[in-house]
């Protein structure tokens, strides 16, 4: 009997595209000496972006990730009512734990189905890393698994090493728009609006997140 030697071609193409997807998710090294963004970093923790499609985002400043060389104390921290909790709940604190706090960091709560948190990381100018989290703490907590503090109490932080990009395009003039242009297939190009980026600042976005009036 002759045996024929066949190929598993699922897998190997699965092992393809994992390493594709690795190559493509390393992000770019920040540059030594990095431009700070057109406005203050305390004044992007203040705003309210909103899409009709993802509802609002209101990035909350990591107070440890900003220096005294980058807080500019002529603009205080102004920050959304609900940061304090979300800062200092255990599922952030975890994924403080893992990040890099020597760069200006963001982080927005964000309930999806596969997303319960959004990091922002200070690139460059006005762009930032971005990194969509997955988190179990708080479904954990609600079933008395769940705790306080820094360390794993069984839940799960994933995400962490993807990575996508977002433009904070800031108004110079009153009559100019304002928001967050998010690229790299970020939002899987869900919106009604999702497009391809062919511009900079706002035709750039795939999904545009407009900046709107708060009280929070």
């Amino acid at each position: 009997m002759i045996h024929v030697a066949t190929q598993n071609w699922v897998h190997r193409y699965e092992k393809s595209w994992n390493q594709y997807v690795e190559i493509a998710q390393i992000p770019t090294p920040r540059p030594s000496s990095p431009i700070e963004p057109s406005a203050p970093f305390v004044a992007l923790a203040s705003k309210t972006f909103s899409h009709p499609t993802y509802d609002a985002l209101k990035p909350c400043l990591v107070p440890s990730s900003l220096s005294s060389s980058n807080s500019n104390s002529t603009h205080p921290l102004r920050t959304h009512t609900h940061c304090a909790a979300l800062l200092s709940s255990h599922a952030v604190q975890r994924i403080l734990s893992a990040s890099d706090l020597s760069t200006p960091t963001y982080i927005v709560a964000w309930k999806r189905t596969f997303a319960t948190h959004l990091r922002l990381s200070h690139f460059d100018g006005n762009l930032f890393n971005v990194t969509t989290l997955w988190s179990n703490a708080d479904v954990r907590e609600k079933e008395g698994y769940g705790g306080t503090g820094k360390g794993s109490k069984g839940d799960i932080v994933s995400g962490l090493d993807v990575n996508f990009n977002v433009e904070w395009v800031h108004a110079s003039g009153s009559d100019e728009e304002e928001g967050l242009a998010f690229t790299g297939n970020f939002w899987g190009m869900e919106g009604f609006d999702a497009r391809s980026p062919g511009g900079v600042g706002k035709d750039s976005a795939e999904v545009w997140f407009e900046t709107i009036r708060d009280d929070d």
